[in-house]
């Protein structure tokens, strides 16, 4: 399944190359309101040396996974995550998002906020 103009997007947290438990919670909640409102899950995993980890994101309910994997994102600093994630999305279309308090940071800093729907 592709990304369409609908979808909802889960900031993949990670720490120590680890999935936060909020995340897999998030992306069950994405799950069900996809299946109501016909979109898909995207999950966006920021990180670094964490090719492992979108298996387990899949696992919980997304149907995709952008991933941007880089040395800058080893730990969570939120400039340079706003920026990679900001990037990553940008040519979607946002109909929501489910995010733990460093995505809430990023979605804020998003000039684009109209478009995003933020459930905590």
């Amino acid at each position: 399944m592709g990304i369409n103009k609908k979808s909802i997007f889960v900031f993949a947290e990670q720490v120590d190359n680890r999935i936060t438990s909020v995340v897999f919670e998030l992306l069950g909640k994405a799950r069900e309101l996809s299946e109501k409102l016909n979109a898909v899950v995207v999950a966006v995993l920021p990180g670094y040396q964490i090719a492992e980890l979108p298996k387990d994101l899949y696992a919980y309910g997304a149907h995709k996974v952008l991933i941007s994997d880089h040395q800058a994102l080893r730990e969570y600093r939120t400039e340079p995550y706003t920026q990679v994630i900001a990037e990553m999305i940008r040519q979607f279309i946002r109909l929501g998002t489910l995010a733990t308090k460093p995505g809430v940071e990023i979605i804020l800093r998003e000039p684009d906020k109209e478009s995003v729907i933020l459930l905590l």
